[in-house]
């Protein structure tokens, strides 16, 4: 028998597609020790615990003269204002955004295909083992932050750390590693979304601040914290109470004008949904277009 006729021909099992999800343990639980063990996980955990501990110890004002009822309007601005919109986009893109890109730069992305895996399978694999680092790195700056200003926490500051840090980290990244599917330098597009279009949303006013991301997070850690803050701040409570009604034609015109350009902010359950459509859609796009996309494996 020649050698040619001793090669057995490859069986249709060999040749099979990969099923869904199939490898989707292995490729996370392998990333995920890679993220965690790295010392840049450690040192983004220490910095954010140091940075946002000076945050929180320098925006609440201390001393005997300071009433309770203005530390507590100043740690509401601070978790409303300062620290919600730009740890969490941070830790995004640290830590998310270039999962998937990181593989084509280096070129180890065959070292995962050479075995039964689908490119979707690599890429939401590598998704979530980005946010979990992510989700930790945020959730300590934040609690670092609250702690530092002295103040007594609330229940519902307790509860909307955590999980607007999850939430906020998932759908932020899964935009941010979606533009990396998209564009060669995913990186760069990150950064320009949240530097130029995502702050720009962000300080419009009325319908168009919707289009922001930073405007369903801040209705969420709102929506959960507020009634515990209007409890124990005055000032908390003045800032958010409804305009009163008008005397004359002139402050009815005034309060039309001005509730037109008021933003007003969404439910828990609907920043929630929001952001979960986010996350979903945006993984859709590039895991469509990681699937079609050709990746050189040397230059």
């Amino acid at each position: 028998m020649s050698e040619a006729e001793s090669i057995t021909p490859p069986t249709p099992r060999d040749m099979r597609q990969p099923r869904p999800l199939e490898g989707f343990g292995v490729v996370f639980a392998w990333e995920l020790k890679r993220n965690f063990g790295r010392a840049r996980f450690l040192v983004a955990v220490l910095l954010a615990a140091i940075l946002c501990g000076f945050l929180g110890y320098q925006s609440v004002p201390r001393g005997a003269f300071v009433s309770d009822d203005t530390r507590y309007f100043e740690l509401w601005k601070l978790l409303d204002e300062k620290s919600i919109p730009f740890l969490l986009p941070l830790a995004a893109l640290i830590f998310v955004a270039q999962g998937f890109s990181r593989e084509i730069s280096q070129r180890t992305l065959v070292y995962h295909l050479v075995r039964p895996i689908g490119r979707t399978t690599v890429f939401l694999a590598k998704f979530f083992a980005g946010v979990l680092p992510g989700v930790v790195v945020s959730t300590v700056g934040l609690f670092a932050m609250a702690f530092a200003t002295g103040v007594e926490l609330p229940q519902s500051v307790m509860i909307a750390i955590p999980l607007v840090s999850a939430a906020g980290v998932t759908s932020l990244g899964a935009l941010y590693y979606m533009l990396s599917a998209l564009f060669k330098h995913g990186m760069v597009a990150g950064l320009l979304y949240t530097f130029a279009i995502e702050i720009g949303l962000a300080s419009a006013r009325g319908a168009a601040v919707k289009a922001s991301m930073s405007y369903h997070m801040r209705s969420l850690v709102r929506g959960l914290t507020n009634d515990d803050f209007i409890e124990r701040s005055e000032r908390v409570r003045d800032e958010l109470a409804p305009p009163p009604p008008p005397r004359n034609v002139d402050e009815m015109v005034t309060n039309v004008l001005s509730s037109a350009a008021e933003v007003t902010y969404e439910t828990p359950a609907t920043a929630l949904m929001v952001m979960a459509g986010v996350t979903v859609v945006t993984l859709t796009i590039g895991a469509w277009r990681t699937a079609r996309r050709d990746f050189p494996l040397k230059d």
